[in-house]
């Protein structure tokens, strides 16, 4: 993954770098999904329940 300002110059690519911080997003909040649900939960279900602060 090449994020970070240290690469931000005439080259840079901000939509390789988008989708690299997309993509780390969405696998960092399906590993919690995974470690957290309930036996049974659908990951609907777990982010409502989650994201109320419960």
């Amino acid at each position: 993954m090449r994020c970070g300002r240290s690469r931000m110059n005439d080259d840079y690519d901000w939509a390789e770098d988008a989708i690299a911080f997309y993509n780390l997003a969405i696998q960092t909040l399906r590993e919690r999904y995974l470690e957290d649900r309930l036996p049974g939960e659908s990951a609907k279900e777990w982010l409502e329940r989650t994201s109320n602060g419960n």
